[in-house]
């Protein structure tokens, strides 16, 4: 599923079910999005939530794959919730690239 809520103002939480599939942007500048929980598997690309400012809290799933760059950029505080990340020390350099904000890695359940 590729879908494209660029700029909404009124998209506030995300619940995804089945194979994801977000693209270049997806959800860029969703100013009021604040939590999103991705399905078990799937793919998040570059930009995809890029200045959603509001977003604070997002699970990604071991079987979630990060394929792009910049995936978080400018977001001042959030918590990513993850299987995939590992806490791995590029996460800043290839997700954060603008390394904005406070980002906070929990172990996934």
């Amino acid at each position: 599923m590729i879908c494209h809520f660029i700029g909404c103002t009124a998209l506030e939480k995300v619940n995804f079910k089945g194979n994801t599939d977000i693209g270049y942007g997806t959800f860029g500048k969703c100013e009021s999005l604040k939590q999103v929980n991705l399905s078990s598997k799937g793919t998040v690309g570059t930009r995809a939530f890029q200045e959603c400012i509001n977003l604070t809290y997002i699970k990604i799933p071991s079987g979630v794959n990060l394929t792009g760059e910049s995936v978080f950029d400018d977001i001042p505080n959030i918590i990513v919730e993850e299987g995939y990340l590992n806490a791995s020390s590029t996460w800043n350099r290839d997700w954060n690239k603008t390394s904005s904000g406070i980002v906070t890695l929990k172990p996934g359940k």
